[in-house]
């Protein structure tokens, strides 16, 4: 077999594994998925953009972005990769720390470290577009008008969860409008957790206020090895 016929079949392979995971373009667009909120829930468009603002340093929007995928895979995108997508400025703050997602999160995760904005704004979208993703958590600056829209149709043509991540510590005002499907500012606040929609396609703009129980957690630490051998020696 030649070169130029071994391409072809391989070729021939890729688009078939691919039209196996692409979805219907006439159903991704309308699947839902609840998001629960204190003693309600409301439905949330999943192959589509939603956007989670938040002050910067502080965990309560990426916990809630967690939370977010966490519900959303329980309907959707299993058995599919999660891609997580950090620059050097998110990356400041720290990584998710794998052992402590829940365990089909982190069977999932994949992260890709991108130099800049804007190549992470080209990753964002390409995975969107793969329909290889169950879903897509980016950490990158609020986009303009047109970059959210083609992160909004990336989303929809692939069939996957996408979440822009944005912490800048503006409140959420002053943040250029996007066509994300929600638009959210999640803080810290005193025993809990703030919540707002700021706005959201067929919801209405509300706030919520998260409490944190106080269930102590027991840590067990392994006894300091000092200047011992880690393996205890066996006897002659």
């Amino acid at each position: 077999m030649d070169r130029p016929e071994r391409f072809q079949r391989a070729r021939a392979a890729l688009h078939q594994v691919e039209a196996q995971w692409r979805p219907d373009p006439g159903v991704a667009g309308a699947r839902l998925f609840s998001l629960t909120l204190g003693p309600g829930a409301m439905e949330l468009t999943w192959a589509a953009l939603h956007q989670i603002e938040g002050p910067a340093g502080d965990a309560a929007a990426t916990g809630f972005a967690l939370t977010m995928l966490s519900q959303g895979i329980r309907r959707h995108g299993r058995g599919k990769p999660i891609f997580w997508i950090s620059v050097p400025g998110s990356l400041d703050s720290g990584r998710l720390y794998p052992p402590a997602l829940q365990q089909d999160q982190a069977a999932q995760m994949i992260f890709v470290d991108a130099p800049r904005p804007r190549e992470g704004f080209w990753a964002f979208e390409e995975i969107l577009r793969s329909a290889q993703a169950a879903a897509v958590i980016a950490e990158l600056p609020p986009p303009d008008t047109v970059a959210g829209r083609r992160l909004q149709l990336a989303a929809e043509e692939g069939g996957s969860l996408a979440i822009l991540l944005s912490l800048a510590g503006n409140g959420g005002a002053a943040v250029p409008p996007t066509p994300a499907r929600s638009r959210w500012h999640v803080a810290s606040r005193p025993g809990g957790t703030a919540v707002r929609l700021i706005r959201g396609q067929g919801l209405c703009p509300g706030e919520w206020r998260i409490d944190h129980d106080d269930t102590p957690v027991s840590l067990y630490l392994a006894a300091a090895v000092g200047d011992r051998s880690l393996h205890p020696q066996t006897a002659a």
